[in-house]
């Protein structure tokens, strides 16, 4: 089953795609001093991501992906590359 996750973020969504005990995000953007995404991954104790997609570069698309990426680093979470 694949479980798709809408973030509200102001202006159009974040998604967070769910299927098979993994998880892709596309896009990520912070919204009244909070970043949605970072907030469902940390809750869910995600240790792997098998994909982070921009859509495209603009600051409502991409605003949360530094701290994001940061958390990630710091908790050694495992954001998948592919080859």
């Amino acid at each position: 089953m694949v479980v798709v996750n809408f973030k509200n973020v102001g202006q159009g969504d974040s998604i967070i795609i769910e299927w098979a005990d993994k998880i892709g995000i596309i896009d990520c953007n912070l919204y009244e001093n909070r970043n949605p995404v970072l907030d469902y991954i940390s809750e869910k104790s995600i240790t792997e991501i098998e994909f982070i997609v921009l859509s495209h570069f603009h600051f409502d698309h991409f605003s949360g992906m530094p701290e994001l990426f940061k958390y990630c680093f710091e908790k050694n979470i495992k954001i998948k590359e592919n080859k």
